[in-house]
């Protein structure tokens, strides 16, 4: 019963339009064109360069596993030595 009151109440175009001017719903719209936005870009870019680009910096996967690459390969190192 409550959706269907709720559907009706949905359907009033002037409950749409004040929904649509409240601060909540105008800056969802704007971080959902943001993120699409820099998707399109990275899409682009990707199909301009035929690559992937990091941005010059590393991210924390790739830096984690470098580390624990390296500290693995010192403690092999130090038990063979044993």
């Amino acid at each position: 019963m409550s959706l269907k009151r709720l559907l009706r109440y949905l359907a009033n175009d002037g409950i749409i339009e004040q929904l649509a001017n409240t601060p909540v719903v105008r800056r969802g719209a704007q971080l959902t064109h943001y993120a699409y936005q820099r998707g399109m870009k990275k899409l682009t870019d990707i199909s301009e360069t035929g690559r992937i680009s990091s941005g010059g910096k590393p991210t924390s996967l790739s830096s984690f596993t470098r580390t624990f690459a390296r500290n693995l390969q010192k403690e092999i190192e130090k038990e063979m030595k044993k």
